[in-house]
């Protein structure tokens, strides 16, 4: 039964992506982009802000291990976890340090993003535009039609010949508690997806599209016309339609933008920088460095590899992490919600 809905479910997915791909190859047919780029904020990101952002996320994740260690008895004792088979008190442990980790792991995370904005006093920089959040997010859920069957097509092909392995699963293997669903739910849909595309997309991505720039820019950081500072702030655009802001295929740069902002060396605003239709280098190598730290999950860096190319091009071409964070949360969701099914219900899977 749980096999026949997930095809069913797979086949909508598809079907609903027809008309979207069409579009897009009718895009490409006119030499057009998928999706047109947009202008924005240039990065003033340098190896620096890089580090920040690795060592705050490394340190999160051993606060979270740290942490769990001390609280997972007080917990496990407190939510009354410490019965059952040896598995299912495993299962409950790892339970632990998996929401734990989480949110340990958005709060160095965000404490990461605190530390590089005082440097510039632009929220942009990172990816985030608020006046573009309704057509970012209908961007990320076009995209999650588009880009899931392909992913999970390469995945259930890689799965004939290497076994897929993860942490996640193998706690919801030994234990259905509703506070192991909660946790693992909360670590694999809600605290990975953020954070990982506002390290790989918004910090790491960000600061490999800055190569040609002087290498001071590249390594410490710093806007091309010094404009960093406590004076920095994001150019502010006015006069859209309510139809122009929900249009995904509709890019920002199109949109009026107020006159103070189109001369930047006398706004004091951070320079804007065009759209590079062909810089696909830095796309490529953060994909790579998504798919290697997941190596360990048996073959799913090969797949994660793929859909972190879909993840790349969003960013590059709408700079803003709203879409990926939308995309890589509904690909985790797909699959946590099979594989809970599948947990839940073993009876209902075909032998």
């Amino acid at each position: 039964m749980l096999n026949t809905l997930f095809i069913a479910s797979f086949v909508a997915i598809t079907l609903g992506s027809v008309p979207c791909w069409y579009r897009a190859f009718k895009r490409l047919r006119n030499r057009e982009s998928i999706l047109q780029g947009t202008e924005r904020i240039e990065s003033p990101l340098g190896v620096t802000d890089v580090a920040i952002m690795f060592l705050t996320w490394f340190a999160g994740q051993f606060a979270g291990l740290s942490l769990a260690d001390l609280l997972a008895p007080t917990i496990a004792d407190a939510l009354q976890l410490s019965a059952g088979t040896l598995d299912a008190i495993e299962a409950n442990r790892l339970a632990v340090m998996a929401g734990v980790c989480g949110g340990c792991q958005l709060a160095f995370t965000a404490l990461g993003l605190m530390i590089i904005w005082f440097r510039y006093r632009n929220w942009e920089i990172f990816g985030f535009r608020k006046l573009f959040v309704r057509r970012d997010f209908m961007i990320g859920c076009i995209a999650f039609l588009m880009v899931i069957p392909g992913v999970l097509l390469i995945q259930n092909l890689l799965t004939q010949f290497v076994d897929y392995e993860h942490a996640t699963l193998e706690i919801l293997q030994n234990n259905h508690s509703l506070f192991t669903l909660a946790s693992t739910w909360f670590a694999a849909v809600i605290a990975a997806p953020i954070c990982e595309e506002i390290f790989f997309r918004g910090i790491l991505q960000s600061w490999l599209q800055r190569f040609g720039k002087s290498g001071e820019e590249i390594i410490s950081g710093g806007w091309s016309n010094s404009t960093q500072g406590s004076n920095a702030r994001s150019p502010s655009v006015t006069n859209l339609s309510a139809s122009q802001s929900s249009n995904p295929y509709s890019p920002p740069s199109q949109q009026p933008i107020e006159a103070s902002t189109i001369n930047q060396s006398n706004s004091g605003w951070p320079p804007r920088t065009s759209f590079d239709p062909h810089n696909w280098a830095p796309v490529v190598i953060s994909s790579v460095m998504f798919g290697m730290v997941h190596i360990g999950q048996g073959a799913a860096p090969i797949p994660l590899f793929v859909f972190g190319l879909a993840l790349g091009y969003l960013y590059r071409q709408t700079a803003s992490v709203l879409p990926c964070i939308v995309l890589h949360m509904g690909l985790n969701a797909f699959s946590m919600f099979w594989f809970t099914m599948q947990m839940l219900y073993p009876e209902s899977v075909a032998p």
